[in-house]
């Protein structure tokens, strides 16, 4: 091959075959992390979708979706902690991405920085409520109190701050389901 020539390749989206010379720009395709190169006429279309998925939020369907994810998350915790006795950074991981996802859905597949702060409160709501369910399971467990008895959530936020209940590897299980709750609805850009 002589100095004077490019290599081609062809666009990812439309097949067009493309120079090393014209504007190209890498899609990174949600399915499979994979970068790809496409022609400009393809990368205007993209960014214009990209930007269309950060528009008309219907939020009241978007509160629905991430409650209704956070209900399943925080039911697998429960599980996993009754079950196996284990409090793991998965399953906060799996509560934020199926409060970020139930989010995203059920507004219409939107994304954005609103939906991203929405998915952070709810999986924080959801993260906490499980948290406190498996508390009042285990003191009904500990005491074998003849029925069930919740406790006031006061008295749970007391005995936490108290008995100093919070270590490190709980804020990071509660990072983790916070960081996959803010970049699930992320928007999502092409990258230059």
């Amino acid at each position: 091959m002589s100095e004077g020539t490019t290599k081609t390749a062809n666009c990812a989206k439309c097949g067009k075959e493309m120079s090393d010379m014209e504007a190209t720009f890498l899609l990174d395709n949600d399915d499979e992390n994979v970068e790809e190169r496409i022609c400009q006429q393809c990368s205007e279309d993209v960014s214009n979708e990209y930007a269309e998925q950060t528009q008309n939020i219907n939020y009241i369907g978007a509160l629905v979706g991430a409650l209704v994810g956070a209900a399943i998350g925080v039911g697998i915790w429960y599980f996993v902690a009754v079950t196996f006795d284990l409090t793991i950074g998965y399953v906060a991981m799996a509560i934020g991405w199926l409060v970020g996802f139930g989010a995203m859905f059920a507004s219409g597949k939107k994304r954005g920085m609103p939906l991203q702060i929405l998915s952070l409160v709810i999986t924080a709501l959801a993260i906490f409520i499980a948290e406190y369910l498996v508390f009042v399971y285990a003191l009904n467990y500990f005491f074998d109190w003849p029925s069930f008895e919740w406790v006031p959530i006061g008295e749970f936020i007391q005995f936490a701050v108290e008995l100093e209940v919070y270590t490190f590897v709980n804020y990071v299980i509660w990072g983790l389901g916070l960081v996959a709750a803010f970049v699930t609805p992320q928007a999502r850009k092409l990258k230059a």
